[in-house]
């Protein structure tokens, strides 16, 4: 998925000296550089950091040899998928009125649904108290939802694609209006 990371990796005990190249079409090559997308471009692993989407078909081989031994040769080529996550918005406040002066309500939080998907199918949304909760797919908002945090409350929205898995967060405020307060005059 877009932004996660994974390895290639070439397994040899043989092998003394590795540098790992990348290609869009297989005919032009490029020698890659540890920085903000690679790590161990000189080694077995090559860790492929915060991937982006425009990383999508390319394809990778290691050029491999043992010291001394003056026999270079290329590893076998390996092509990534790199699916998008959802896409993400902030959505504006889910904002309900309080009815007993406690700052506290029920949410109907899939009343955001729409506009948080913003057109998008295929996409599953879910809500979560916490921000690791949203992040690991763990302990859903099932039903209504009555905060916590007088006033108002952060919830943590996971977007997840039905076909790829790939997810992606934001948030959504809750905001627990006052009644007005009814003065009877002596």
């Amino acid at each position: 998925c877009e932004n996660s990371s994974f390895q290639l990796s070439i397994v040899s005990s043989t092998i003394d000296f590795y540098q790992w190249e990348s290609s869009n079409d297989g005919v032009t090559w490029n020698t890659l550089f540890d920085n903000e997308y690679y790590n161990g471009v000189n080694s077995s692993i090559l860790e492929i950091l915060t991937t982006p989407n425009s990383f999508n078909n390319i394809i990778f081989r290691a050029l491999v040899d043992r010291e001394g031994n003056g026999c270079v040769i290329y590893s076998s080529e390996s092509t990534i998928a790199v699916d998008p996550i959802p896409e993400v918005i902030v959505p504006t406040a889910l904002e309900e009125c309080d009815d007993d002066y406690d700052g506290i309500t029920s949410f109907n939080l899939t009343d955001k649904d729409t506009e948080i998907l913003n057109g998008q199918t295929g996409i599953t949304v879910s809500y979560h108290e916490l921000e690791e909760d949203a992040e690991s797919g763990s302990n859903p908002i099932i039903e209504s939802y009555l905060n916590t945090t007088v006033d108002g409350q952060t919830i943590y929205v996971r977007l997840v694609d039905d076909a790829t898995a790939c997810h992606a967060t934001t948030t959504l405020e809750l905001i627990v209006n006052p009644i007005p307060e009814v003065i009877i005059p002596p």
